[in-house]
């Protein structure tokens, strides 16, 4: 007698072994597919970045078509809101950086104050410790910039501790109470009733 495909799943509330095998087979030739029209997207993308098209650009721009005016708007202010909070050179912050008549070594000074800055506040490194590359010359304004971004980030922190006030820790033993090492009230019942 031959088997049904009841009989074989029999107590199984899934897929049969068949189902199972012309899924994966199914998959594959998918794989497959999926693979050649990547292969064909990046030989496109190759020809775009050759002719000079930033493609992380181009991609995000690309995204913003099916967006409203409204949602572009934000995203551009928000992102220099960021970039600003960042000290990144966008706007008015440019003059942070020196401009064409700034003399080679303030411009310098202020390259390495500005790159203190941001790893001050992003918490990377140290300021007497400045990052391969910074010329001698220029590593007290590193430092000086590593601490006035670890500054901010920490009055910041301070400034939310403050608003949040304590908090409620279950792992911490209020020391207010009674004696710690006298006994507790169930040991003092049953002390009195020996």
């Amino acid at each position: 007698m031959a088997k049904t495909k009841t009989d074989e799943t029999e107590g199984r509330n899934g897929p049969s072994h068949e189902d199972i095998q012309m899924a994966v087979h199914a998959q594959l030739e998918w794989n497959q597919k999926r693979a050649e029209l990547n292969g064909a997207i990046g030989k496109f993308r190759k020809g775009l970045k050759a002719q000079g098209i930033s493609l992380g650009t181009l991609d995000s721009l690309v995204r913003m078509l099916e967006w409203t005016p409204e949602e572009v708007k934000a995203d551009f202010s928000e992102r220099q809101w960021y970039a600003e909070a960042m000290r990144l050179p966008v706007g008015s912050q440019l003059e942070m950086f020196g401009g064409e008549s700034t003399p080679e070594p303030v411009r310098d000074q202020l390259k390495w104050f500005n790159a203190g800055y941001k790893n001050g506040l992003a918490g990377i490194g140290w300021p007497d410790e400045p990052p391969d590359g910074c010329p001698p010359e220029c590593a007290q304004e590193y430092g000086k910039g590593h601490e006035q971004g670890s500054e901010i980030v920490r009055a910041a922190f301070l400034k939310r501790q403050a608003e949040m006030g304590p908090l409620d820790n279950p792992y911490v033993k209020d020391d207010t109470g009674p004696d710690p090492g006298g006994p507790t009230a169930d040991e003092a019942v049953f002390s009195e009733v020996e």
